[in-house]
């Protein structure tokens, strides 16, 4: 096949390759966009991960305008719905199942707002478990790990009982941080002011300085008291002590000799 011009072969290349070269970039948007999972991303991420991949696959599938274009967009966004639903973590099951659940699928847009609504609300549920009772959790658990914990440290703690532990808790109801604004701790060990690594380190070393303190404490006067004696004991003290009272010795050194009088 001979052509005349350029123009012509230029024509001829485009119609050989670039439809062969779309072909293949379309399989593989459709497979990436298929292996797409949310995985460790958050939900905004991920959806806009995929955004960019659908926005590319339009560029390679321009609709020509007719009869049915506005039905060949509406099961196109249906299609995305699906894409996106499928890609969630398992942790929004039931957000899957409510919104396929409706008569009237919603839109892509919609399906997104819903889902991450619900990443929201279960971000502030989980924070306010409270930021004091994670520290209290991860020493409990360094605790049981830590072989230098003596027999005589884990009695006392179990000798505080349950009326200790409510104290405990209830003193922790009433604190409040002043600086995220939630309750059960305060600013000093807030983990978004100080970070958790540093917290739980302060909390670790002002334990750890308590029982020293406990353990150094000096014994009571009682416990150097001299034992009892019985009566035979006493009288023998006795007679020993009216001997060194009525009788008086004293020594002298004369020329090497002793006397006593």
């Amino acid at each position: 096949m001979f052509l005349e011009t350029s123009k012509q072969i230029w024509e001829m290349v485009k119609k050989t390759y670039s439809k062969a070269q779309d072909v293949a970039v379309v399989y593989e948007l459709k497979t990436r966009i298929a292996n797409t999972k949310q995985g460790n991303l958050s939900v905004t991420e991920y959806y806009n991960l995929l955004t960019n991949l659908w926005q590319e696959m339009d560029m390679y599938r321009k609709l020509k305008v007719s009869e049915d274009t506005q039905a060949i967009l509406q099961e196109r966004e249906q299609d995305r719905v699906f894409e996106f639903l499928a890609g969630l973590n398992e942790a929004f099951d039931h957000v899957r199942v409510q919104i396929l659940g409706r008569e009237t699928l919603p839109n892509l847009n919609e399906t997104f707002y819903l889902t991450r609504g619900e990443e929201s609300h279960r971000a502030v549920m989980l924070d306010s478990t409270s930021n004091a009772d994670s520290a209290l959790i991860a020493e409990r658990r360094d605790n049981r790990g830590s072989k230098t914990d003596s027999v005589y440290n884990a009695a006392r703690r179990d000798n505080r009982g349950s009326k200790s532990d409510s104290t405990k808790a209830s003193n922790r109801d009433n604190l409040w941080c002043t600086h995220c604004k939630k309750p059960r701790h305060t600013r000093e060990t807030c983990f978004k002011l100080h970070g958790k690594e540093q917290v739980l380190n302060r909390i670790k070393q002002q334990r750890t300085q308590a029982n020293l303190t406990a353990t150094e404490q000096p014994a009571s006067p009682g416990n150097n008291a001299l034992p009892s004696l019985n009566e035979a004991e006493v009288e023998k003290l006795r007679a020993f002590h009216e001997t060194l009272t009525t009788s008086s010795c004293s020594l002298a050194q004369s020329g090497g000799e002793f006397s006593c009088w």
